[in-house]
């Protein structure tokens, strides 16, 4: 009797030691990363696009935002056309077919067009132009100095997987151009200048960041719809998402809150509006907290805390964000 109670007692005592084998024991809780400080230096006149990684927290790329005109999806399904909205391009699009038969902007300013600051998929200058080969006015904005860069016409050919096709000339004179611009998967969107009449290279590799900060052209209903420059931070979308709230403080969140929350694609989530300005200076709004979803899927924490350098020059973004 002693016996059979004292198997049955190492019989119990092996299935609990079995039910708790240590590859089953609760997973320990999420590892958040330290917090940090960083920004980038746009400069006064906000004539630099600069590109931030999240997860190597550095800069991985800069371009002057005057260096390129056009930006081209570069998917292999792609077919979106974006005007430089840093420069507040506008595009119209023309009647006759013919570029030749352009030869003035009559009719321009009541047909123009302008991109989505969400990402083309919520409006497009150009839209869905496959298999119409249009013709359009092209109005190439201003530099950073405030000087207007002058109109383009442009007729879009085709497009393929591989490649676009189309032409353009200037509207005061000058030979056409024919342009055959390969696609490169590598990168969200290739890129093409009128002045040197050849492509740029501008954005960093597609997986590399997260954050651009850049001006943008922004529309304001409660204006008439009418478009600015406004300058701030756009997402790699869609690779990137994001969200944004007010009301849960910077220092409350963390993983499991984030992670259980629905994240948007529109590349202007972020945007400008975390700044406002006060007819002196720009004052930040600390309040303001951003859950980002980076390309590599780490959720980060971020808010703004400065718009001005050590020297008090305005155009250098300056914020803190963590690793949840």
């Amino acid at each position: 009797m002693t016996f059979r109670i004292l198997r049955a007692f190492v019989s119990l005592s092996i299935v609990l030691l079995t039910a708790c084998d240590r590859t089953e024991l609760p997973v320990s809780p999420h590892d958040s990363g330290n917090l940090q400080e960083a920004s980038v230096a746009m400069g006064s006149d906000y004539r630099w696009q600069m590109y931030y990684d999240l997860e190597s927290q550095q800069l991985v790329g800069q371009n002057l935002k005057t260096v390129w005109d056009l930006a081209f999806d570069a998917s292999a399904d792609g077919f979106y056309i974006s005007l430089n909205s840093a420069k507040l391009m506008f595009a119209a699009p023309v009647a006759d077919t013919a570029l030749d038969a352009v030869t003035d902007t009559t009719g321009f300013f009541r047909a123009r067009r302008w991109d989505a600051s969400a990402g083309p998929a919520y409006g497009n200058a150009f839209g869905d132009w496959r298999g119409q080969k249009p013709v359009y006015w092209v109005d190439g904005g201003y530099d950073e100095t405030g000087i207007h860069q002058g109109f383009v016409k442009v007729q879009l050919l085709s497009v393929t997987p591989q490649a676009y096709t189309f032409r353009f000339a200037s509207l005061q004179g000058g030979p056409t151009q024919y342009v055959t611009l390969a696609k490169d998967s590598t990168y969200n969107r290739v890129f093409f200048s009128f002045k040197s009449g050849q492509p740029v290279l501008v954005e960093p590799p597609k997986k590399s960041w997260d954050l651009v900060f850049t001006q943008y052209t922004h529309t304001f209903p409660e204006e008439d719809s009418t478009a600015y420059l406004v300058t701030g931070c756009l997402l790699n979308s869609p690779l990137a998402a994001a969200l944004e709230d007010t009301a849960f403080a910077f220092e409350s969140w963390d993983y499991a809150t984030a992670g259980s929350l629905s994240f948007s694609t529109a590349q202007d989530i972020i945007g400008y509006d975390w700044k406002t300005f006060s007819g002196l200076n720009y004052i930040i709004n600390n309040k303001q907290v951003y859950i980002i979803r980076s390309r590599s899927g780490y959720l980060y924490k971020l808010r703004f805390v400065d718009f001005y350098d050590e020297n008090g020059i305005k155009g250098s973004p300056r914020w803190e964000y963590q690793r949840l």
